[in-house]
């Protein structure tokens, strides 16, 4: 399951808003991580190494946040990263100009569900191009247990039905299964064949583009 990041100050840890959040990404297909617990309480390289597990980053602005910076430095450290990033901040909040042309909902306590509306639909569009977790059979079974003896690198890529644009190779894990060894790959998006690419020592193998069982052939 893919994550997002969420940035919020823990002071509105238990507010509706917060919850309300923390309930549309996840009912949204996404698993909630946020920078509880890391750097003794500054915004250092724990929270970069947690933004770089998900597939973006969602910015909670409440007055409260604003004040003490902690959610301000997450957007910013998002931002270089040069991460997905939705922002709810309060309309009361006068930002200025850095946070001019971000992806930006402002909300107010009297009236936050125009803001919760607006995540969702982004969430979504998140949700569709990273994909779904896919799971793919690799056959013949020797060249696929050989490549489990020797820890060859596995690599997956993808490709439009409709365009037949491809998308760079990314890393995959393969692992025994009861019907074999399969290949482990994270973000699918839909409607896209797949291929997939074996590197030895010596060799390279991979796959033809199919939507569902993976068949290596030599070349």
């Amino acid at each position: 399951m893919q994550s997002i990041f969420l940035s919020y100050s823990f002071k509105n840890e238990k507010d509706p808003l917060t919850l309300a959040v923390q309930a549309i990404i996840t009912a949204i297909g996404f698993r909630v991580i946020d920078g509880k617990i890391l750097d003794n309480n500054h915004v250092g390289p724990g929270v970069t190494e947690k933004l770089k597990q998900c597939a973006g980053a969602v910015c909670l602005l409440t007055k409260e946040a604003h004040e003490t910076g902690w959610v301000d430095a997450e957007f910013w450290q998002a931002v270089g990263a040069e991460m997905k990033i939705c922002l709810l901040c309060d309309e009361s909040l006068q930002l200025g100009n850095p946070y001019d042309g971000r992806l930006k909902f402002a909300f107010s306590n009297e009236n936050p569900l125009k803001a919760i509306e607006q995540l969702a639909g982004t969430l979504g569009i998140w949700k569709q191009a990273a994909g779904s977790n896919t799971k793919a059979l690799l056959l013949p079974s020797e060249i696929a247990n050989e490549a489990l003896e020797y820890n060859a690198k596995c690599e997956y890529r993808c490709m439009d039905y409709a365009t037949a644009e491809e998308s760079d190779w990314h890393e995959a894990k393969i692992f025994p299964y009861v019907a074999g060894v399969q290949a482990n790959l994270p973000q699918v998006p839909a409607n896209h064949d797949v291929m997939v690419r074996l590197t030895f020592p010596q060799k390279v193998v991979k796959s033809v583009y199919t939507k569902q069982m993976i068949t290596l052939k030599l070349k």
